[in-house]
């Protein structure tokens, strides 16, 4: 079963969402538990004070935990982006894939697997199959709505 979360401004009592650090914090906690996922990416556009992060819409690797965070850590806010963790290299997600932030589609996968879509400044939307990552994000769900799909 895949469930949704989509957390806002008040999962973070901040004004405003989808900062990097707050993608961070996210990730980092996926990664606690499921330290073995790789990263993928695509329609990724963001303000960073040092250098932007933008892709195309065909979603591309990036690795491991470590160096997704890496990316992210001088992002000062995501404007849009999907992010896909999944357990072991997929066959499938290294042919073109294309991707839309705003397409709200669960990319359809049969291994464990986040996806973390960013809405400019209004909410991350989380998909997930893996019950141990659902229960991680708990943390979140003081404001945050769950849906199960």
């Amino acid at each position: 079963m895949i469930t949704i979360i989509e957390l806002d401004k008040t999962a973070f009592s901040a004004d405003v969402i989808c900062l990097g650090e707050q993608f961070s914090k996210i990730v980092q906690c996926i990664n606690q538990i499921v330290p073995s996922l790789r990263w993928y990416c695509g329609d990724v556009e963001s303000v960073s004070n040092v250098e932007q992060w933008k892709t195309g819409k065909l979603l591309q690797r990036i690795g491991s935990a470590a160096e997704i965070l890496r990316l992210a850590e001088p992002i000062v806010q995501f404007m849009s982006g999907v992010f896909l963790g999944v357990d072991c290299v997929v066959q499938h997600l290294d042919s073109p894939l294309h991707i839309e932030t705003e397409d709200l589609t669960v990319i359809p996968l049969d291994n464990r697997f986040v996806q973390i879509n960013c809405f400019d400044t209004s909410m991350f939307w989380i998909a997930t199959n893996d019950p141990v990552v659902l229960a991680v994000l708990q943390c979140f769900r003081t404001s945050g709505k769950f849906m199960a799909g």
